[in-house]
């Protein structure tokens, strides 16, 4: 599993908590749900990964959204070829818009006017 470095760990930490003094729950609780207790220690060298095995990641998370709605509609069948090709363009637009907002925000707290 890949951790966050200290520095962008404790930015999302500080993000998350200044939406909960926003009012902004659920933002909050779903940030701080998935960041993880503890950071990379600063002496601990990242986990290499491809490219390749994100995008694997990335589908794992997917497909158990699809199948949470699945299940929530209690339906008695699913085409998983077209479920797939719907979650694959949901993945490319994800990565993409993502990787944009990487590469131009230097990740602004929720109450900084943009």
């Amino acid at each position: 599993m890949l951790k966050l470095s200290k520095v962008v760990h404790q930015r999302l930490i500080s993000q998350a908590e200044e939406a909960k003094e926003l009012k902004l729950n659920n933002l909050s609780e779903n940030v701080l749900s998935v960041v993880g207790p503890v950071p990379r220690d600063e002496n601990e060298e990242q986990e290499k990964i491809l490219y390749a095995d994100l995008e694997k990641e990335i589908d794992k998370g997917l497909w158990k959204i699809a199948v949470q709605i699945i299940a929530y509609h209690n339906a008695k069948s699913a085409d998983i070829q077209k479920i797939e090709e719907v979650l694959g363009s949901f993945k490319q637009n994800i990565l993409a818009e993502v990787e944009e907002l990487l590469s131009a925000d230097l990740a602004k707290l929720p109450g900084q006017v943009k």
